[in-house]
């Protein structure tokens, strides 16, 4: 449970950064959203953002198990 902590102060932290929130908002908002989220892998920053959510994600799921 600590690393799922830690991982989420690390997440909150970058979603403080008003490009991430905007690219967040555009592919959430799009009707091609799959597409956009694709488009937006190609970003580092969304890439690194995605790293750190998706294993946390795992973790939280495999431990609500």
């Amino acid at each position: 449970m600590y690393s799922f902590t830690a991982s989420s102060s690390e997440i909150r932290d970058a979603l403080k950064d008003q490009d991430l929130q905007e690219l967040i908002n555009k592919i959430d908002q799009s009707p091609d959203a799959e597409n956009e989220l694709e488009k937006a892998m190609g970003i580092e920053a969304f890439s690194i953002f995605t790293d750190k959510v998706f294993p946390s994600i795992a973790v939280h799921v495999l431990s609500c198990s």
